[in-house]
């Protein structure tokens, strides 16, 4: 503020003050409230509310994410009761080793299969050396009797060209791309590494393709199952697609997930989903003020509750926020 106008302002309120105190003093309260009111503002991060991390200012620094779970008391490692995942002896090995002796350690002769008391099994569990299983299929052509036509059997699906790759093959590409969501160029290495075959990034897709075009009944399916499910969690954040910024929302019960990528995040992109306008369960969601449109029953994010609790505790000091979040 430049010097001039402060003095200007200061004999004005000074005047003010004279003739009616009581509207000065509120107006003071009321720019402190707006005062801590922003500055509460410039407090929270995506650690101690429901902001995304995308919104936490480089000036400050990235705030130090820490783990919403309490100490438990527990010791580390599995707990009294907790059935672990150790591996449990088959009794159909796919390859038996046998190790004999042929003389005695100890003694020096020669030891037979009459001198055998016992066995000691040992299995290990592996996986078998990676490499292709190459299967020919081999078409017998015949001449039509009388004419100089030829006929065969039809092609197999999968089996026509003089060499292809096999639909196991092209299952797993699939899954490592589109579950495992590895970059298809570390795809074609990983191949190389493993089967001696640089895989291009075009029969990658190759394989996806109508694996994409078969997803329709699987989504009708889906979306069916989550408008029955009667809780349903949902979120949304920001995603680069083709160096664009683009939202990725997703839906999810205990069973199933629909993940649905567009350029908006509010209301138009839950009408162009196609799933919540619909929805009459009970949706738990962070707050985000286009889901409070939806015609259904509203809970909070329990995560995001927490990091708001640890707002209060952190910055206000408020006893009660503690005992909530305890609770």
């Amino acid at each position: 503020m430049e010097a001039g106008r402060r003095e200007s302002l200061r004999k004005k309120l000074l005047e003010e003050v004279k003739k009616d105190p009581e509207s000065i003093v509120d107006l003071v309260l009321d720019i402190m409230e707006r005062v801590e009111t922003l500055e509460d503002q410039l407090k929270k991060n995506s650690a101690n509310s429901s902001k995304p991390p995308s919104s936490d200012r480089s000036s400050q620094g990235k705030p130090k994410q820490r783990s919403l779970r309490g100490k438990s008391g527990k010791k580390p490692g599995g707990q009294k009761g907790h059935r672990g995942g150790t591996l449990k002896r088959t009794d159909n090995p796919d390859e038996i080793i046998t190790h004999r002796l042929d003389i005695c350690p100890l003694t020096g002769r020669k030891l037979t299969d009459a001198d055998v008391v016992g066995k000691i099994r040992c299995q290990v569990f592996d996986i078998p050396e990676p490499k292709f299983v190459v299967t020919e299929h081999q078409y017998f052509v015949y001449r039509v009797p009388g004419s100089s036509k030829t006929v065969h059997k039809p092609f197999l699906a999968g089996a026509g060209a003089p060499v292809q790759y096999g639909p196991r093959f092209g299952s797993l590409l699939v899954y490592l791309r589109d579950y495992q969501l590895i970059p298809l160029s570390r795809i074609s290495q990983l191949t190389l590494d493993l089967y001696g075959q640089r895989i291009s990034e075009d029969i990658i897709n190759r394989f996806r393709k109508p694996c994409h075009e078969h997803l329709d009944r699987f989504e009708e399916q889906l979306k069916k199952r989550l408008l029955e499910s009667p809780v349903l969690h949902a979120d949304e954040t920001g995603i680069r697609i083709e160096k664009k910024t683009e939202w990725l929302h997703v839906l999810s019960n205990g069973g199933f997930t629909y993940l649905w990528a567009g350029d908006h995040r509010g209301g138009k992109a839950l009408d162009e989903m196609g799933i919540l306008r619909d929805y009459r369960g009970t949706l738990v969601h962070d707050c985000f003020k286009s889901y409070f449109t939806l015609d259904c029953e509203h809970a909070l994010c329990n995560a995001h509750l927490l990091r708001e609790l640890n707002f209060f505790i952190e910055i206000k000091q408020h006893t009660w926020a503690g005992k909530m979040k305890a609770l």
